[in-house]
Order: C-alpha cells, then sequence, then structure tokens
C-alpha cells in the first residue's frame, strides 16, 4: 500500500460497484404515502425516544491489527495539516480499544503522539464506570476501537473567533471521513458519531467541552 491512502480511487470503486448493482425495486413494493392518514394527537415524544434504535453490530472475532491503528492515525495526521486552523491548533486524536491486537489495557484512553508514532496511556475508566454507560449510544461500546477527536475550542474561539468554530467543524468532518475510507481500505468497517457523554467525560479526564471538547468519535473494527 503507498504511503498515504488513495481516497478517489476507493470513492471510484465504490461508485463502480453501485452502478452495476441492481437496485431496481418492484412498484408494488414501495408504500403510498399519498394515502397515509397522519395524527399528531397521537405521537407521544417521550415514547418515540423510548423505542428509538440505531444497531450497529460489530464481528467481536475481528481484530484490528496495531500497526494498522497507528497508521491511520499518522494518515490523519498528516491529512489534517492541510486545514489551516489544525495546522497552528493540532486535533488530539485520542483512542480507546476494545478488540486491538497487542492492547495492554482496554480501559484506558490513549493520546496518539504522531512525532513518536505511539500510543500514550492517559486516562482511565473508573470502576464504577463501563463503556457503554459513558457512550451516547451503547452500541458503539462494543466497536474493535474508537478514535476521538478532541480539540482546544476555547483557543480556537479566542483565536479565529465564529469562523475558527465553523472550520473545526468542516475539518474534523472531513477527517472523519478520510478516517471511513482509510478503514475500508484496510479492510474494517465503521461510522462517526457523536462520541461521549460529555458529564461522564468531566469525572475522570480534562475533556470539559470548551477549554477540550470532544468534536466527533469514530467507531470502526
Amino acid at each position: 500500500m503507498s504511503q498515504f491512502v488513495d481516497s478517489y480511487y476507493i470513492l471510484e470503486q465504490m461508485i463502480e460497484k453501485s452502478t452495476n448493482a441492481d437496485l431496481t425495486m418492484n412498484p408494488a413494493e414501495v408504500p403510498d404515502f399519498r394515502h397515509m392518514e397522519w395524527n399528531q394527537k397521537l405521537v407521544d415524544t417521550r415514547h418515540i425516544f423510548e423505542i428509538r434504535e440505531s444497531v450497529k453490530d460489530y464481528d467481536s472475532s475481528n481484530t484490528i491489527q496495531y500497526n494498522d491503528l497507528l497508521n491511520i492515525l499518522q494518515y490523519n495526521y498528516q491529512f489534517s495539516k492541510q486545514f489551516p486552523v489544525l495546522n497552528q491548533i493540532p486535533v488530539e486524536q485520542m483512542v480507546i480499544m476494545e478488540r486491538v491486537e497487542g492492547a495492554k489495557n482496554t480501559r484506558a484512553f490513549y493520546s496518539y503522539k504522531p512525532e513518536l508514532q505511539l500510543l500514550e496511556e492517559k486516562y482511565l475508566l473508573p470502576d464504577y464506570r463501563d463503556k457503554k454507560d459513558i457512550v451516547i449510544q451503547e452500541e458503539f461500546a462494543h466497536a474493535g476501537a474508537i478514535v476521538i477527536f478532541v480539540m482546544a475550542l476555547r483557543e480556537v474561539t479566542e483565536r479565529y473567533g465564529e469562523r475558527g468554530y465553523k472550520e473545526v467543524i468542516q475539518n474534523i468532518g472531513a477527517l472523519g471521513h478520510y478516517t471511513w475510507l482509510q478503514s475500508l481500505a484496510f479492510g474494517y468497517e465503521g461510522t462517526v458519531f457523536a462520541g461521549f457523554l460529555q458529564k461522564s467525560l468531566r469525572e475522570f479526564t480534562d475533556i470539559d467541552g470548551y477549554n477540550k471538547s470532544q468534536v466527533f468519535s469514530y467507531a470502526f473494527g
């Protein structure tokens, strides 16, 4: 594999596969929404929140190779340097591992050190907390690994104002997409998600939502 993952090549292959796929649908299977009645009085918002679900099943037998994880993080670091704000105020990539080859501690939050190409233990999940208790959606706690993109938002807004915050959201969104493309190239699957409960993070980290804030998280395996 070349030093950089060729994102455009991956997209080209995906487009080709989708173009050649049989996307036809039997008209009889398409629901006719025109004749459906909508009674707003019957909608209980609280009930909707109680029954809502978004399920992502991760293969528990699939282990992420440690070198693959390091390569993804290094490519992310190099990719982020093209953005002016991230070039001046680097995004911190943090990782919590579940099924990574050679993982020493599956309850630790590791910080990626690009200059040393290694992961350094930074925070430890308290004994009274389980992973599923601190992620916004429980299914992501079962992913092989989660990458958390952390930014010093206070410094960003003080230096660049509202424009800086907007650029950070856009740039890290692009970084999340790039991480997904890399996952595909290495043979994994994953998705971005909102991350961890901020209140829980304050219990054992200095990620307070302002001086340091999680922007997005990416779960894969």
